[in-house]
Parts: C-alpha cells; sequence; structure tokens
C-alpha cells in the first residue's frame, strides 16, 4: 500500500513539472524582454549608460542605401546607419535589387526632412550613427524591414537602450521569419 501511494505522489510530481515546463513554454513571448537584455549583457553593453552627442538638421541626398547627406547648421555631413554589414562588391543581381530599395527607402524617409542622428562615431564631415526621422528610428526599421544585415560587432560601443532596441528588433525580425516559413 505505501509503495502504491508513494508511486502516486511521485508521478504527481512528475506530472506537475511537466505541467509547469509546459505552461512556461505557452508564455515564452513574456520572457522575451529577458532573452533581449541576455544578448545585450552578452555584447558587452549592460555597463553602457551614457548618452550619444545628437546632431540635428535636414536630409538633402541619398549617397547609398546606408548613407546620407544631411545639412546641419552650415556644414554638410555624410552620416552612414550604424549596425550594418555592407554588401561586398561585386554585388549580385538580387544584391542590387535590394540596394536600389534601400536607396529608395531611405530616400522617401530622409531626404527633405529633419534628421536628428545619434553619433557613435565621428570623422571630419562623416558620421556613423543612430537616425531618427520624425518618430522612426531608422536603424532599427532596417533592421525588422530586413533592409541591412544587422552585425553586434558594430553597436558594441552603443548605451544599453540602444543595443536593446537592436536586438529586440533583431529578433522581431527572425520571429516574423519564423512564423512566414510556418
Amino acid at each position: 500500500m505505501f509503495y502504491l501511494l508513494h508511486r502516486l505522489v511521485k508521478w504527481f510530481f512528475v506530472l506537475l513539472a511537466v505541467g509547469c515546463v509546459f505552461w512556461v513554454w505557452t508564455q515564452r513571448a513574456a520572457f522575451e524582454p529577458v532573452w533581449v537584455w541576455y544578448e545585450v549583457y552578452e555584447n558587452g553593453g549592460i555597463q553602457k549608460t551614457e548618452h550619444l552627442p545628437v546632431v540635428t538638421g535636414q536630409g538633402i541626398g541619398v549617397l547609398d542605401g546606408h548613407t546620407f547627406q544631411m545639412k546641419s547648421g552650415h556644414d554638410i555631413l555624410s552620416v552612414r546607419l550604424t549596425g550594418f554589414d555592407l554588401p561586398e562588391p561585386p554585388l549580385s543581381p538580387a544584391q542590387l535589387s535590394g540596394e536600389k530599395h534601400r536607396r529608395e527607402v531611405l530616400r522617401n524617409i530622409v531626404v527633405g526632412k529633419p534628421v536628428q542622428v545619434e553619433i557613435t562615431y565621428s570623422n571630419v564631415n562623416s558620421l556613423l550613427g543612430v537616425v531618427h526621422a520624425g518618430r522612426t528610428n531608422l536603424n532599427t526599421y532596417y533592421v525588422t524591414s530586413g533592409l541591412g544585415h544587422f552585425n553586434r560587432e558594430y553597436v558594441k560601443s552603443t548605451p544599453r537602450d540602444l543595443q536593446y532596441k537592436f536586438f529586440a528588433a533583431a529578433r522581431a525580425k527572425s520571429r516574423q521569419l519564423a512564423q512566414a516559413a510556418e
């Protein structure tokens, strides 16, 4: 009799553990921010809290799918979106088509409109940064839209809040691809 009760209790706890694991699996979307913060930690950005310097101006032209020119005061600056690998030449026909699409998107969002750049790197008249056009963060828009190949190494120097946005956008894109494959 004791042996039977012992087995019943044991099976009860095993089934309870399996039920808990199943419940956690069904609620996995609630744990998404934890995974994103872990990716920020892995990238070395958890300690970085300082704000980046900001330059504002107006977009005046597009140089390529990741770079545009802006006028800030009396200066004309070349601005490149941070966090992306550039396609290596020679470009295939698919890459050329993607580049044309990126240029068109960048032209529609930036040219003739006010932009704000959080600078991650600067040289004389050249900036690398996170670009905001209106309420749109162009860098994360590129990630979620699949317009650029995100490279986590390129955002190591950015503050943790910006890294979080990049990694959250990358996870959202991978979820979109997984849902499209189903």
